[in-house]
C-alpha cells in the first residue's frame, strides 16, 4: 500500500502544481481583462468628468465591435469554369453572425470595403475624441 502511495506522489505533486499554475494564470487574466477602460484615457490622472469616460468608452466599444465584424479569410479555392473558360479564384470567408460566404477574389475589396469603412471610422471617431480631450485640457491648464 506505501510503495503504490510512493509512485503515485510525484505524479500528483506534479498535477497539483500544474493546477496551482492553471489557476495562477487565470487569475492574472482575469485581473488584466478586469482593468478599466477609463485607464486608457490620455492624461488619466487629471480630473475627469464622467461623460467624457462614458463617451470613450462606447467609442472603445464600437470599435472593438466593428474590428469583431470584419470577415475572417477561412480558404481560398481555384477551379476551372467552363463558362468563361479560365481559372477563377474564390475565397471563403467566416463572417460572424452569417456564416460562411464565398467571395470571388475580383470582388473581395468590394466585399471588405464596408467592414473596413466601419472600423476606420470608428478609428477616427477614437482619434478626434483624444484630440477634442487634449485640446480642451490643455487649454485649461
Amino acid at each position: 500500500m506505501i510503495r503504490q502511495l510512493n509512485s503515485r506522489m510525484p505524479t500528483l505533486v506534479r498535477l497539483s502544481l500544474m493546477c496551482l499554475l492553471a489557476s495562477a494564470a487565470v487569475l492574472i487574466a482575469v485581473t488584466i481583462a478586469k482593468r478599466p477602460l477609463a485607464a486608457t484615457l490620455p492624461n488619466h490622472g487629471a480630473s475627469q468628468n464622467a461623460q467624457g469616460v462614458a463617451r470613450y468608452q462606447d467609442l472603445l466599444r464600437s470599435r472593438d465591435q466593428a474590428q469583431r465584424a470584419v470577415p475572417q479569410k477561412i480558404d481560398q479555392e481555384v477551379y476551372f469554369s467552363p463558362e468563361v473558360k479560365k481559372n477563377v479564384v474564390t475565397i471563403r470567408y467566416l463572417v460572424p453572425g452569417k456564416g460562411e460566404i464565398l467571395v470571388a477574389a475580383a470582388e473581395e475589396a468590394l466585399f471588405l470595403k464596408p467592414y473596413r469603412d466601419a472600423v476606420e471610422a470608428a478609428e477616427k471617431a477614437i482619434a478626434d475624441f483624444r484630440g477634442a480631450y487634449a485640446s480642451t485640457h490643455s487649454s485649461k491648464e
